[in-house]
Parts: structure tokens; C-alpha cells; sequence
């Protein structure tokens, strides 16, 4: 398709949203940016509202991750700054191209000899989904019980 694997998931996402979101969306009166932000927000009556909210105030998607996980503080009340890891080239590649071939986020703790790797999920679905890549190993829901259904070679 010519685009990278995380961009295709997470436009698959947002079949997740509701279609009155899904419609302002084709419209362009919402961007991606704030239909992933909305898709954090479980009840989906506060997701309604915070997307009219959005519409009517013409909000950020900084503002709506404000009003999700709360302002960043220090212990004086001011917002934090992130710091920025250095990340050893080599492992940058590794990240690079786990990344691609799960199509989420990775993050390499560690050196080359030993550390740990974490990988970010944002749904039951997309957790089932990095098991099949990771073990190669077909999942499917039977009367909500999760099964192996096959292993592919």
C-alpha cells in the first residue's frame, strides 16, 4: 500500500470510533490526531463530549490529551519537561525496525548485551494481534474463550 505497517494500524483504529466521530472525520473537521486521542476514552458518552467539545471550541489534541491523563507537573506545579533518551544507534535500527514489522510503538531499555524490550498495545484486539506476529501462532475468540486455532509455518 506504500505505507509504513504502524500508520495502516492505527487508521485501523478508528474503525473503533463512533460513526457521527467517524463522519466529521472524512469531512476534515476532526484530524487523525484527535480521533486516536478520543479512542483513549473508554466511556463512550464522555467520548461524544469531548468530541462536541472539540468541534466547539476548536480544540488541540495537546488539549484533549490535557483533559484525558491530566497536565504533567513537577512537584512546584509547573508542567514537565520530557527528557530525551540518547538512544545507541545501533539499537535505533533494532527499534526502527520492530516498529515497522509490529506497526506499534517499541522502546529498547538496556545495552546491546542485555535489557528489556516493551511493546505498547492499545486495545484487547491489538494485543491479540501482536500475539499472532510475535509467535507466529493463529488466536481466535470462541464463545469468549481465546484458542489456538493454528500454527502457521
Amino acid at each position: 500500500m506504500g505505507k509504513n505497517r504502524s500508520t495502516v494500524a492505527n487508521m485501523m483504529r478508528l474503525v473503533e470510533l463512533p460513526l457521527e466521530i467517524k463522519k466529521s472525520l472524512r469531512k476534515g473537521d476532526l484530524t487523525p490526531g484527535h480521533a486516536r486521542a478520543l479512542l483513549t476514552i473508554e466511556d463512550k458518552d464522555r467520548q461524544m463530549l469531548v468530541f462536541r467539545d472539540i468541534l466547539k471550541n476548536k480544540l488541540s489534541v495537546r488539549d484533549i490529551e490535557i483533559m484525558v491523563y491530566g497536565a504533567p507537573k513537577t512537584e512546584e506545579g509547573k508542567r514537565k519537561k520530557k527528557k530525551t533518551e540518547a538512544v545507541n544507534p545501533e539499537l535505533r535500527s533494532f527499534i526502527d525496525r520492530l516498529t515497522g514489522y509490529l506497526g506499534t510503538k517499541v522502546s529498547i531499555k538496556g545495552g546491546a548485551g542485555r535489557g528489556r524490550i516493551e511493546i505498547d498495545y492499545y486495545s484487547q484486539e491489538d494485543l491479540e494481534r501482536l500475539l499472532e506476529l510475535i509467535t507466529n501462532i493463529k488466536i481466535e475468540k470462541q464463545e469468549g474463550v481465546i484458542a489456538v486455532v493454528e500454527q502457521s509455518n
